[in-house]
């Protein structure tokens, strides 16, 4: 029997070309994003996303610009959550 393939649960990825990330970490198993930043409001800095999904890491990684597609997918968690909140609010849901 052949040894069974490890399973990357994280990993970290320096972003050549990239004018604003410097490297980002993904977890696969908690879905935490981690960028850190080379300019803009949170230069040398590193943040961290919650609930990004493997799709949406994949579809970052897979782009010609990483930086440009990484704003596309937190603003649409941005909007995604506050349409949640909004939901919860209006039918006095805890939230």
């Amino acid at each position: 029997m052949g040894r069974r393939a490890k399973e990357i649960i994280e990993e970290k990825i320096n972003i050549k070309g990239s004018s604003l990330i410097e490297f980002i970490i993904y977890n696969r198993k908690t879905f935490l994003l981690q960028v850190k930043y080379k300019r803009g409001k949170y230069k040398n800095q590193i943040k961290l996303y919650e609930g990004i999904v493997a799709d949406e890491y994949n579809q970052v990684m897979e782009s010609h610009s990483k930086g440009r597609t990484l704003m596309k997918v937190l603003k649409k968690k941005k909007e995604e959550n506050a349409w949640h909140n909004r939901f919860l609010r209006f039918f006095n849901l805890k939230h």
